[in-house]
């Protein structure tokens, strides 16, 4: 989840730079599998809390990720692309209100938590702007006419009218 809202802060230089490298590696190619683990992984590299490739911190940050692996109906061990789990997450997580229960004592909250409420205002502007520009226009049923759902959306374009 902390990729999520990544912004070039954290322990060290060593810390943040190589965690821009890995994020970037990902997001060059997006496709990339990736294996969910609830352990000291590459990621946790350069951390300080890293000693010896064991975590000083394990029970919080596998608690961490246990919850998110949960909430997104995925295992430790099973292999996803990268694109996939990072909309997992977006959608089981964040999306549902669940990243400040999950990581509420996590030190670095207080940079996830603005830019949680800015991706929630992003998808608010997104759903007007559906409205405007497809319901508002008309274009709803010729655009998911064949839906199944179809039946549920139209009494309620008909309602705003």
């Amino acid at each position: 989840m902390c990729f999520q809202f990544y912004e070039g802060k954290g322990y060290s230089e060593d810390f943040t730079d190589h965690m821009g490298r890995v994020i970037a590696q990902l997001e060059k190619d997006p496709s990339q599998e990736v294996k969910l683990t609830v352990a000291t992984d590459v990621v946790c590299a350069n951390c300080p809390n890293n000693e010896g490739g064991s975590c000083n911190s394990l029970d919080k940050v596998k608690r961490y990720d246990e919850e998110v692996l949960k909430a997104c109906n995925l295992v430790e061990g099973e292999e996803i692309s990268f694109a996939k789990f990072t909309q997992l997450v977006r959608s089981e997580t964040i999306d549902k209100g669940l990243r400040s229960s999950i990581c509420e004592d996590c030190s670095w909250d207080y940079i996830c938590r603005p830019k949680e409420k800015e991706s929630k205002r992003t998808v608010l502007v997104d759903s007007q702007l559906v409205r405007s520009e497809i319901i508002d226009k008309g274009l709803r049923s010729s655009i998911c006419g064949d839906c199944s759902w179809d039946y549920i959306c139209r009494p309620k374009e008909n309602e705003t009218k």
